[in-house]
């Protein structure tokens, strides 16, 4: 949709195309502000679901549970590191947490929120997640995200290949054309 014009869907603005690098982006800013609120403190997220009338009692988080996405008091991260299945990976409060924490969080399907997009659809030149591709999208050529990456690397380089020399040639045309010849700049002072 970037740079093109379009009409506002009947379901109005959630009808929009999700756009993942956007999404991105503002994850990112949200992590960032959230981490330059007063002080620097954050609420523990534990302890403000357990205690929503007691704003009191409410920890200051210090600690990143990366599995559960979580940012936890000291108080509620001891759980986290005796979980039965394992240990989750626990880590100090931090914006590098955070951009981590954006990145493994991956992107939600535009119909069904409570899924990860997996897949990306050719035919509707969109990520989708596996309800998607079972239901609607039975019969569409699918692939798995990180192989359309690759495909779509590949069939960019190639375009790179292609149009880089004429490019690097016009400019250098372009360039020669604006300098202007010694003699005749000579000639203009005199």
């Amino acid at each position: 949709m970037c740079r093109k014009a379009f009409q506002i869907p009947s379901d109005g603005l959630d009808g929009l195309q999700h756009h993942f690098f956007i999404q991105q982006l503002v994850d990112v800013r949200k992590a960032s502000s959230e981490l330059s609120e007063e002080f620097g403190e954050v609420p523990c997220e534990a302890c403000s679901g357990e205690s929503e009338k007691d704003l009191g009692k409410i920890q200051i988080a210090t600690i990143c549970c990366v599995d559960c996405k979580q940012k936890l008091c000291e108080q509620c991260s001891k759980p986290h590191m005796k979980m039965k299945g394992g240990a989750h990976q626990v880590k100090p409060l931090g914006a590098e947490v955070e951009q981590e924490l954006v990145m493994l969080r991956g992107s939600s399907c535009d119909k069904h929120k409570d899924k990860q997009v997996e897949l990306y659809c050719y035919d509707c030149s969109e990520n989708i997640c596996l309800m998607c591709s079972a239901v609607k999208q039975r019969n569409h050529k699918s692939v798995e995200i990180p192989e359309a990456a690759r495909n779509f690397r590949s069939i960019i380089n190639a375009d790179g290949q292609k149009y880089y020399p004429p490019l690097v040639l016009f400019i250098g045309r372009r360039k020669r054309q604006n300098v202007k010849h010694p003699n005749f700049a000579m000639q203009q002072k005199m």
